[in-house]
Formats: C-alpha cells, structure tokens, sequence
C-alpha cells in the first residue's frame, strides 16, 4: 500500500516534468543508509528522451522537493532516486492499511476461481506423495479468497476408474452371498460392508493379482465396465466405498487445516461423456485411429511431440482425457468460472497441455477463460529421491502427521516450552507446531522445484522456519495479554521512535504487495519469504525494546499498538498459509 502510494507520487512527477512513460515503479533501496524505497525510473527514461539520467534524476528531485511525505531525497549513482519517508507518512498509511478490508489486500475486479486439488484416490490412505497438493491448493485458495474473488476448492477425487472394479472384483470373489452381486436384487444393505481398514489390504492386493493374472485383470476390467453402465449392485457397492473413503480423508485433511469445498470426483463428470463425445464426432472434431476415437490437438508451431487426445480406447473404456474433459464441462455449466487451476504433479504437465487445447479447439469454455496447471515438485528424503519409509514403501500421509507431532512435542519439552501447559494443551500446541513446521518447510519452496524434506531442520525454532513464526505470533499475544491484563490501551499508533519500530512499521506495510505477488504468481513461497521477513523485524525490535516494563505510558500504549498490529497481520500470513497459531506456547 504504501509502495503503491509512491508509485503514484514518483509516475506524476515524471509526468509533470515531460516524460510521459512507465517510470513510476519503486523497489527497496539496497542500502538502507541510503534511503527506504528507490526509484530508478530515470534510467529508461534518459534511453526513450536522449537525456543523461542523472539530468532526469535531478528535475524529478526538484520537483518532489519539499514534499512533506519524505525526509530526503538524494540521487546515487548513474541516476537512481532514493527516498526516506517521514514517520508521519509511515504511520498514517499503516493505520490506512490496518483499518481496511482485509489489511487493503481486496482486488478491485472480482473472479470465479476453482482450485482443482488434492486428487486423492478412493480406497486408497492418503500418503505423502499428496501433501503438496493439498496445501499448496489450499494456500491458493485462501489468498484468492482473501483478496475477495468468489473460490471453489474441488477435491476431484479419482473414483471412477479401473481401481473400482478391481474392489468390486475381489469383493466378489471373498463374499459372492453378498447381495450386491446379485443381479437380481433390488435392495442392499445401508451400512457399508468395508471399513477403511478392509480398503487398505483390498485394493494391494486386487492391485497385485491384477499384473499377475491376465484372466483376473480382465475381470476387473468387466467390473468397471458394468459399473459404468449402471449395474445397481455395483453401484450401491461403489457408493459405499466412496463414503467410506471420503470420511476418511476428511480426517486426514482436516490435520493439515485444509478443506475442500466440494468433494466432487471424476464419476460426478460421467453422465456428460456420452454426449460430449456425439457432439465432437458430430462437430468433426473426433476421428477413429485403430479402433480408438480421438481429437488431434497438436499444431504447425510445436516444437515438441503433442500427442492426441485419446476420448474412448478401442475396447470403449473412457480415460482420463475424457473424464477431465467432461469435467471441465460440468464447471463451466455449473459456475461459469474466470480461472480454473490445476495443482498437480509437474509430472502431467503434458496432459493438461493436451486438455487445455482440447476444450479450447471444441469451444467448451470462452477465449478468456484461464486454464493453468501449477506445478510442483517432489518431496525428497535425503537422498534426493521420492520420499520413502525407512523399509523403502511409501507413508502415508497421516503417519507423516503422526511423526511430525510426536517430534514436536519431543522438541516443545527438552526446550523448555509450554511449562505451564496442561498435557491435553501440549498435545495441541505441538500438532501446531508440527504442522507449521511440515507446511512452512514445503511452501517455503517454489511450487515448482523438487526439495529435501528435512524435519530436524523444519522444526527449529530459530531460522526460517514455520516455529520461529508461530513463536513470534505467540510472543505478541503474551504481550498484549499482559497489557490487557494491566488495563492499557493498545489501539492507537503513533510515530516510529526507534529504528526498530520505524522497520517493523515499514515491513509490516509490504504485506498488501506480497499478497498479491503470491497470488498473481500462484506461488505461496512468497506469503513464507514475507512472514520470515516480519517475525524477523519483530524480534529485533522486541530485543532492543523492553515494552513491559516501559515507564512512559503514552510511549507503552503507541509501542503495544504497533505490537497488535504486528500480530494482525502475522495472523494473517499464517492463516493464507494455512497454519494456526496457539495462544500459548
């Protein structure tokens, strides 16, 4: 916000002076002694006008001097403007910022957005190859929603595929006296007849007598056929283990603060398949290729091989070019969205490069409708592969989370933390932790890049960690329930007297910035960067200034608002973060 208010003073001095252009942009001045922000503006100007820059530096200082916004200007360098604003400004565009909607984060043109993410699978446990989806699609989706776009969150769970019918199957073949496989039968039980626990050795095992016994594969083959075309049976079967499955995964995702506005799945999208798939063959856009039917989306320009769209193999079985399709069908009929985003593994960038010119080429969504997939990275151990247990199988994601907590109950004891807390609030304040350290660890990173997990590290207190920003966050409450509990007003900011305080003030006013960076670039990484910077500017003030037991009461009072404010939007980081902060720690 306030960087914004001197783009605006910078742009109409340069128009002022003649150079009419984009030269009002600012950033932070690299040597603090030299100034707050810098403008180098007069750089590309002295290129368009054929001027010398420090010629078109010195008019813009002469015009804005004697302004009363800054303390000083000076020119540095072949041209760059540096500029030190006055307590004055700093504090009145804090107070601005902190009294509007949503610490003036709100954009101005609103979007329908949906957040496809999660993608998990039914029947099968989370594991760790889904933690970053789920909370980098909910950081996202929470930025979006916080600058007040209108977001859906769509879990698309994988429910529809051949992994139903090899259920289906194996189930068959343990309990045939089951009604479900009777084709007969018209009523089945209410109560499913599986437990998650069930669904864990079911699926492993149909999955493994699947690749080793043709007969066995193509029986499951035939299960999912018949499901899809509407066996009764089978489908109470099916639904059954989707509401067993999904119970479960709420669980799961409600310990990582994360939740889904709809748990839509790939079934959901099957009743449009058939007549998607008429109206492209009608259209022309579909064509047969050994017995599979298609649409060519590749084009003159590629410089890389674009595979078609496979619709419907030659068996007839949809795949999931169809189902995706149809999907995106369903989305734009029921919402009518600005934005679709894809988090997913970087793995399928191809696939969503193929959809997008699908949907595009059959004219199922408007020219400006956003399709974009944002990828991500692998989680690695140490040895920089995929992350595995020590018996080198894949853990699940609630065993992580389990792990993560433990260890930072371990860590909140030997330091000394959370003396006073009862055994139930320690149990709480270390899954806090633990899921701080685990979200803060994976976000930190940009989405796109592969990153070691290491949790010793994550859960540190000190450094860029998502502890040291809870700790920080926790701080600031103590010291204003202390002030509350002495009865001092902490709502009125003054100026900065200190260093310290003018920095915090300063830092604090870059958060409208780093919200929107974050969620123009899709990448939470940002929201990390900025909550480290701020914790970091607090705690050196917080060393250099003993507010407690401040004398003065005016100065308590101004030094304990600044401290609130810090605390609004520390607060306000975390939560876009997708991270809750105790009370006490």
């Amino acid at each position: 916000m306030l960087r914004k208010k001197i783009n605006h003073i910078i742009g109409a001095a340069f128009s002022e002076c003649g150079y009419e252009g984009n030269f009002s942009e600012v950033i932070n001045c690299k040597l603090p002694e030299l100034g707050d922000f810098s403008s180098v503006g007069a750089l590309p100007a002295a290129k368009l006008f054929k001027k010398p820059p420090r010629d078109i530096a010195q008019e813009i200082v002469n015009k804005l001097s004697g302004n009363p916004l800054f303390e000083n200007i000076r020119i540095d360098g072949p041209g760059y403007i540096n500029m030190k604003v006055t307590g004055t400004f700093l504090t009145d565009s804090l107070k601005e910022m902190l009294n509007s909607e949503n610490l003036a984060c709100t954009d101005i043109n609103k979007e329908m957005i949906i957040v496809d993410y999660g993608g998990a699978n039914v029947a099968k446990p989370l594991h760790v190859g889904h933690l970053r989806s789920a909370i980098i699609g909910e950081c996202i989706k929470r930025v979006a929603k916080f600058r007040g776009h209108d977001v859906v969150g769509d879990v698309h769970l994988g429910d529809w595929g051949l992994q139903m019918g090899m259920i289906i199957h194996e189930l068959e073949l343990r309990h045939p006296e089951w009604a479900y496989f009777d084709e007969s039968a018209d009523t089945f039980p209410m109560e499913a007849p599986v437990t998650i626990e069930d669904l864990e050795t079911i699926y492993p095992t149909a999955s493994k007598k699947s690749k080793e016994d043709e007969e066995y594969l193509n029986a499951c083959r035939k299960a999912t056929t018949e499901l899809h075309s509407g066996r009764k049976g089978y489908r109470a079967l099916w639904r059954q283990v989707v509401d067993v499955s999904i119970a479960d995964l709420k669980s799961d995702y409600s310990r990582l603060l994360v939740n889904f506005d709809l748990w839509l799945g790939e079934s959901d999208a099957h009743q449009y398949l058939d007549m998607l798939i008429d109206r492209f063959i009608k259209e022309g856009y579909a064509k047969e290729s050994d017995g599979a039917l298609i649409i060519e989306v590749a084009e003159e320009t590629d410089n890389h091989n674009i595979p078609p769209v496979i619709l419907r193999k030659s068996d007839g079985a949809a795949l999931y070019h169809a189902t995706d399709i149809a999907t995106i069908y369903e989305r734009v009929k029921d919402y009518d969205p600005d934005t679709i985003l894809y988090v997913v593994d970087k793995r399928q960038s191809l696939h969503f490069e193929q959809i997008f010119r699908c949907v595009r080429k059959t004219q199922l969504v408007r020219d400006e409708v956003v399709l974009k997939h944002v990828p991500f990275g692998t989680m690695n151990g140490t040895d920089g592969k995929p992350f595995k247990t020590r018996e080198g199988g894949t853990l699940k994601l609630k065993e992580l989370i389990t792990t993560v907590t433990e260890k930072a109950l371990s860590k909140l004891v030997d330091g000394g933390y959370g003396a006073s807390l009862s055994d139930d609030e320690k149990k709480y304040v270390a899954e806090c932790v633990g899921i701080a350290a685990l979200k803060f660890g994976d976000l930190s990173n940009t989405c796109a890049r592969d990153y070691i997990f290491e949790l010793d590290r994550f859960l540190e207190f000190e450094g860029k960690t998502g502890p040291y920003l809870l700790y920080s966050a926790v701080r600031a409450k103590s010291i204003l329930a202390k002030a509350e509990a002495g009865d001092i007003d902490a709502t009125d900011i003054k100026e900065p007297v200190s260093q310290e305080e003018f920095n915090l003030m300063l830092a604090l006013q870059a958060f409208p910035e780093a919200c929107e960076t974050s969620f123009r670039n899709r990448e939470p990484m940002v929201l990390c960067e900025y909550g480290y910077n701020i914790a970091a500017t607090f705690s050196s003030m917080y060393a250099k200034t003993n507010i407690i037991r401040e004398t003065d009461p005016e100065r308590k009072k101004a030094m304990l608002a600044l401290v609130r404010a810090y605390l609004q939007v520390i607060e306000a980081v975390l939560d876009l973060l997708g991270i809750k902060a105790p009370e006490r720690m």
